[in-house]
């Protein structure tokens, strides 16, 4: 057993059905596996931030998945969410009574 098949199990075993990831040629064993195999839901994405995105909406409904991704995605797929889905608030001005807006951008 090679370290695909190995990967996929250990997927299995940790009842992961849903496989989200961006295609690579270092991924393509995983996912010709993930896609020859009934029991994955596999959804190739074109940006790493919307597989994270994919996974989390199916935790929310109570389905397991993963994201696979190269390294370099990694880094870039933090950047959309430095918030985590809540606005920032500012304060308009320091003299006047202090009311929120929602960050814009940064200054």
């Amino acid at each position: 057993m090679g370290w695909p098949e190995s990967f996929l199990d250990t997927l299995k075993e940790n009842v992961v059905r849903l496989v989200t990831y961006v295609p690579d040629k270092l991924l393509t064993p995983l996912i010709k596996g993930v896609n020859a195999d009934s029991y994955f839901i596999s959804v190739g994405t074109t940006r790493e931030d919307e597989a994270i995105g994919m996974v989390a909406g199916s935790w929310m409904a109570g389905l397991r998945g993963c994201v696979m991704m190269q390294t370099s995605g990694f880094g870039t797929s933090t950047a959309p969410s430095p918030t985590g889905g809540r606005p920032c608030w500012r304060r308009r001005s320091t003299t006047s009574r202090a009311s929120r807006r929602p960050c814009a951008t940064r200054r």
